[in-house]
């Protein structure tokens, strides 16, 4: 991907139906510059060391936004929404600020999953595993996923469904794994009236249950930890290529419910995107996208507020251009309204050059725009935790970044390719959570959150690959520091 305007990573298909893993999670860990963070069943994904929340997760080009509904984090419930492996072409990874393109929550990256579709004939595979651990202490992991696709109607209407249930027991071992179980079924059907329109309606159920023992993977003190959360999810979505224009519009209406804790998150997200080639050098892409939350919290919540609503409207831009043979350049830019906030632009400047047939020197400047999450900023919310309760505060400012990235890509004759990139973001009101002011505040452990004057992060990824025949050897390291300059 060394001609991408961005730094960009592919998992293709092949990639996933060769190598033993056993989830996106578990996918993304050999991509330079992605961590899974967090240990057990509680992992998540950062992108270039920040928090999970601020990268985000598009599947089919559709956010992925139930995130709310864990009020402690997403505990790997987030990740386990996610399509089941076999229903996947392909997961494409952006590293850096995409705020231009994907909003609010994509100030270090984006990850977008393409699941497998096939209008002209039916497809399908079935798949079953089971994990016995050596430590018999350790809880067996069992799945089967079931995935299949093909025409209902020839050249007019087909259909694409997949489906997994997963089971892993308990560990008998204090801190250990919980058990869990997860059920996840998407159908969707296709539309295709003519050979440029294509119209696809999405439904998504899916359920996750986890149970924790005290004398098991708790401690005996402990009391018995059962949760379950439920997803439902319907999209709309218009596909159109006409000639030289093409359009991917959609509407998606989420709802996340943390059964056991009496929360639910509600979004609504309405996109459109444009893209026209002026020729063969030259491409526009025009956009707007409108995003309306709703936060219903009825346990966590000892405030007065139990209910939070926002909507935010965008507007957005991006130009391609091929100067030269060797020479292409992107400019981007985005208009954010936020009912909270005052509008926000945010541009983006990105540069590739061809030194030669072997070598690609790009990079750019880019900034990234981020709202407080519904809790963070309201007022009269005060989420309980055992660490002292955490206040929202209505005073907070979005956060925003300049992000600054060059790098080299070399890809020789012999099957050896290797890329350097490093990387510096300068953050301006970095959302953080600090002790509470007793005037603020009811006790002096209580906490609440407040922007960071200025913070800062930067760091490098390395990545290495020969092809020798039908064997390919990879490598990756990435290094990433952050610091707090001044403020708080």
């Amino acid at each position: 991907m060394s001609q991408a305007p961005a730094s960009v990573s592919v998992i293709d298909r092949k990639q996933l139906a060769q190598r033993a893993y056993k989830d996106i999670t578990d996918a993304l860990r050999d991509v330079p510059g992605v961590t899974v963070t967090g240990g057990g069943y509680r992992q998540d994904i950062s992108v270039r060391g920040l928090p999970a929340q601020y990268t985000t997760i598009l599947v089919d080009g559709k956010k992925q936004t139930g995130r709310e509904s864990q009020p402690n984090g997403s505990g790997g419930y987030e990740q386990d929404w996610l399509p089941p492996l076999d229903s996947i072409e392909r997961i494409e990874i952006v590293r850096g600020p995409m705020s231009t393109l994907y909003g609010s929550d994509a100030m270090g990256g984006v990850i977008n999953i393409i699941t497998r579709k096939n209008y002209r004939k039916w497809s399908g595979n079935l798949r079953a595993e089971t994990k016995i651990q050596e430590n018999s202490d350790s809880g067996a992991d069992s799945q089967i996923q079931l995935a299949f696709s093909g025409p209902l109607i020839e050249n007019l209407l087909s259909i694409t469904a997949s489906g997994l249930y997963q089971k892993r027991e308990e560990d008998d071992i204090e801190r250990g794994y919980a058990e869990k179980e997860l059920r996840n079924m998407r159908t969707a059907f296709h539309l295709t009236p003519n050979t440029t329109d294509t119209l696809t309606f999405e439904y998504i159920l899916q359920d996750q249950t986890r149970t924790s023992t005290p004398g098991k993977s708790l401690p005996e003190r402990n009391s018995l930890s059962e949760t379950e959360s439920e997803r439902h999810s319907y999209a709309l979505t218009h596909e159109g290529k006409y000639k030289d224009l093409t359009s991917r519009s959609y509407v998606q209406q989420e709802s996340v419910e943390n059964v056991g804790r009496n929360i639910t998150i509600d979004n609504l997200v309405a996109n459109t995107q444009w893209s026209l080639i002026l020729n063969e050098s030259h491409m526009v892409t025009l956009g707007a996208e409108f995003l309306e939350e709703s936060l219903d919290d009825f346990d966590t919540n000892s405030g007065d507020a139990t209910n939070i609503e926002n909507s935010q409207w965008s507007v957005y831009g991006e130009d391609e251009w091929r100067l030269t043979d060797k020479l292409a350049f992107t400019l981007g830019l985005r208009l954010d309204d936020n009912e909270q906030f005052n509008s926000q632009v945010s541009p983006r400047a990105y540069a590739v050059y061809n030194i030669n047939d072997n070598w690609v020197l790009k990079g750019g400047v880019s900034t990234g725009y981020r709202t407080p999450e519904l809790r963070e900023m309201a007022e009269g919310w005060v989420q309980e935790s055992r660490g002292g309760n955490i206040y929202g505060n209505p005073a907070l400012s979005p956060e925003t970044t300049v992000n600054k990235e060059i790098a080299l890509y070399f890809s020789g004759d012999d099957g050896f390719e290797y890329s350097i990139t490093a990387f510096h973001n300068d953050f301006d009101d970095k959302i953080a959570i600090a002790t509470c002011e007793l005037d603020v505040c009811l006790n002096d452990t209580d906490r609440y959150n407040i922007n960071i004057d200025e913070a800062e992060s930067y760091g490098a990824e390395l990545a290495a690959r020969y092809n020798i025949g039908n064997w390919s050897f990879n490598g990756a390291y990435s290094y990433t520091r952050s610091e707090q300059k001044n403020g708080g």
